[in-house]
C-alpha cells in the first residue's frame, strides 16, 4: 500500500490523467469477484429450471392419470386379460 501510495503522489504533479492505480491483486479480486457472481446467478437459474420443469412433469403426470379410464388400461385391444381372475370382465368369445 505505501508504494501504491508513492505513485499516486508522484503522478498528482503531472498533467496526467489517473482516476486509480490498481495493482495486479486488486484486479484478480474484481475478475474473481463477478465469476463468482455469474456463477451464483448460472446456479440459480439452473434450479429454477429444474423446479419449473419437475412441475410440468407432475402436471402431465397428474393430467393423464386422470383421464384414462380404469377399464381401458386392464382391458385394451393391445394388452388382453392374462387369466380368468383379472380384474377386467372381458367378453368371453
Amino acid at each position: 500500500m505505501a508504494l501504491k501510495a508513492d505513485i499516486e503522489a508522484a503522478i498528482v504533479p503531472s498533467d496526467l490523467n489517473i482516476l486509480y492505480v490498481m495493482s495486479q491483486a486488486e484486479r484478480v479480486r474484481i475478475i474473481y469477484d463477478h465469476l463468482n457472481i455469474i456463477l451464483t446467478v448460472i446456479v440459480f437459474l439452473s434450479l429454477l429450471v429444474l423446479v419449473v420443469s419437475a412441475l410440468g412433469m407432475a402436471s402431465a403426470t397428474g393430467i393423464s392419470i386422470l383421464s384414462v379410464p380404469a377399464k381401458s388400461v386392464c382391458c385394451g385391444r393391445s394388452a388382453p386379460p392374462r387369466n380368468a381372475y383379472s380384474r377386467c370382465s372381458s367378453p368371453k368369445a
